[in-house]
């Protein structure tokens, strides 16, 4: 993925909706590699990972107008970067585990910046960052090391 441009809340929210786009397309990309032992488990996380777009979606239509052109400041998308291209399978735990600590590190620092513009994006985005950590939690889970 490119580095996004964090500079308003539309901005955000659009970061956000390809994240999760390539969350799930990367999952996607897992279930299918020949040798997958968690294949299940991948597609499960991918259709998590739409529900979430979803999510995402439904909160734009309901706030992004009031809020869409407010300045932000304080993020840098050099942090939030994430490589979504299918893996090799030896990859697939250390890339899952990588792209659900950025996903989290983004959704939480989000959370802050819109702080002070809308307390319902604030839930949505801590609601999403917790999400990630229970996602990553259970890649750690499904595979040992």
């Amino acid at each position: 993925m490119d580095v996004p441009e964090l500079t308003n809340f539309g901005s955000l929210i659009r970061y956000a909706l390809e994240l999760e786009d390539a969350a799930a397309s990367f999952y996607d990309g897992v279930a299918s590699l020949p040798s997958s032992a968690h294949a299940s488990a991948a597609r499960e996380i991918a259709g998590i990972h739409r529900d979430r777009r979803r999510e995402v979606e439904r909160a734009r239509q309901r706030f992004l107008n009031e809020v869409i052109l407010e300045p932000i400041t304080s993020l840098d998308g050099h942090r939030y970067v994430v490589d979504a291209s299918p893996p090799r399978p030896e990859e697939v735990v250390a890339r899952a585990e990588a792209l659900e600590e950025t996903s989290r590190r983004f959704y939480s620092d989000a959370a802050e910046a819109a702080r002070s513009m809308l307390a319902e994006a604030v839930r949505t985005f801590r609601r999403l960052a917790d999400g990630n950590g229970q996602m990553a939690a259970r890649i750690r889970g499904i595979v040992p090391r």
